[in-house]
C-alpha cells in the first residue's frame, strides 16, 4: 500500500521569538556601534574632606558616571541631587563634565528652595552625539551654612534604565575654631612684643 507519513512542525514559541529579537537588536547594536547600557553606576564624589566642612568653607560635588562598557551609550541622562539647605546653603548651578560630548544637549536647574539640583543631558534627538565614556558627568558647589551632619543623595527616575544610582554622600560641617582662640594668640604676641621690648631696654 501506499504510506504517506505526517510530519508535524512545531513553529518558534513566544519565548524563542522574544531570544531571536534580541539576538538581533545585539547583532545591529554590534554593527551600528551602539549598545544598550547594562550596568553603568552614577555617583556623588568630592575631592575635599567631608568629614570636618568648616561653616562658610565651598565644596565641589561631581557627579560621575562608571561602568560604562565598549560600545555602550547613553542618550538620556537625568540626575538630580538632594540635599538639606538649612545646612549647604544654596548650591550653584551645574557644569557639564568632560564626558558630555555636547553642552547644548545639557540642561541644569536648581530648585526653587535650593534643596536639589538637576542635571539631564538629552541627545535622542541627535543620537550620534551620545555619551560613550566614563567620567564627571556634571559638578555643582555647595557652601557650608551651618554646623550639621547630613548627606547628598540621588532621587530616584523612572526613566532612568540600565544605570544605577550610587549610595548617599555623607558631610559634616562644622564651625571655625572659637574667636576667643585667636584673640588668646594675639596675646601672646604682644606679651613677645613687650618682653622684646623690655629686653632692649636693659
Amino acid at each position: 500500500g501506499d504510506f504517506r507519513f505526517l510530519i508535524a512542525t512545531k513553529g518558534p514559541n513566544c519565548e524563542d521569538q522574544k531570544n531571536i529579537q534580541a539576538s538581533l537588536l545585539l547583532v545591529a547594536a554590534l554593527v551600528l556601534g551602539n549598545l544598550p547600557v547594562d550596568a553603568a553606576t552614577i555617583s556623588l564624589q568630592s575631592d575635599s574632606d567631608l568629614n570636618a566642612v568648616l561653616v562658610g568653607q565651598q565644596v565641589t560635588i561631581n557627579v560621575v558616571l562608571s561602568g560604562l562598557e565598549e560600545g555602550e551609550t547613553l542618550d538620556y541622562l537625568p540626575a538630580t541631587v538632594l540635599f538639606d539647605s538649612a545646612i549647604l546653603g544654596s548650591p550653584t548651578t551645574p557644569i557639564a563634565g568632560p564626558i558630555v560630548p555636547d553642552e547644548n544637549l545639557f540642561f541644569a536647574d536648581v530648585g526653587e528652595s535650593s534643596d536639589f539640583v538637576t542635571g539631564l543631558f538629552d541627545a535622542c534627538s541627535d543620537p550620534e552625539s551620545s555619551i560613550t565614556s566614563d567620567g564627571v558627568f556634571y559638578s555643582f558647589s555647595v557652601t557650608a551654612a551651618a554646623p550639621g551632619s547630613t548627606s547628598l543623595s540621588f532621587e530616584p527616575d523612572p526613566l532612568l534604565e540600565g544605570v544605577t544610582l550610587g549610595n548617599p554622600l555623607n558631610l559634616t560641617s562644622v564651625v571655625p575654631e572659637p574667636a576667643s582662640l585667636a584673640i588668646w594668640l594675639s596675646g601672646l604676641g604682644t606679651l613677645a612684643v613687650l618682653r622684646r621690648r623690655g629686653l632692649c631696654r636693659r
